[in-house]
């Protein structure tokens, strides 16, 4: 949940190689509490106006660094696959977990609290319960 969010169209950016393919156009085309979404692609790693939502790719791993250090200056939600990428300071992170019952894996997430509060979110407390690890 985005404190102060006015704007009439949300904004999900994707830096780097975008590993959703068409399934984000899908998504553009319906509204998110009332508003409007839009898919952006990026390749600038220090641009991110406008970005609701940034996806750093994992083809951008060696990068998270760079690329977080640039976004503390935005107001963006940061998401990525990258290995330990919320213990680098993003936001939420996707992890793969095994799941012993299925004899495969999962995807799951870790939350990084702190920086989240830093930027001005508020993240449910029910996402944080189904979060594999919580750092504040």
């Amino acid at each position: 949940e985005e404190s102060g969010a006015a704007e009439s169209t949300f904004t999900i950016c994707i830096i780097g190689k975008d590993p959703f393919g068409d399934i984000l156009e899908v998504v553009a085309k319906k509204k998110a509490r009332g508003k409007d979404l839009a898919i952006r692609r990026l390749t600038d790693t220090r641009q991110f106006d406008h970005c609701h939502i940034l996806y750093v790719s994992l083809a951008l791993s060696t990068q998270v660094s760079e690329i977080l250090k640039a976004a503390e200056t935005q107001n963006v939600l940061t998401v990525s696959s990258s290995k330990d990428f919320a213990a680098k300071g993003g936001m939420i992170g996707f992890v793969t977990v095994a799941d012993e019952s299925e004899g495969g894996s999962r995807v799951r997430f870790e939350i990084n609290l702190e920086a989240a509060r830093k930027r001005g979110f508020k993240i449910n407390s029910k996402l944080l319960e189904l979060a594999t690890q919580v750092r504040q």
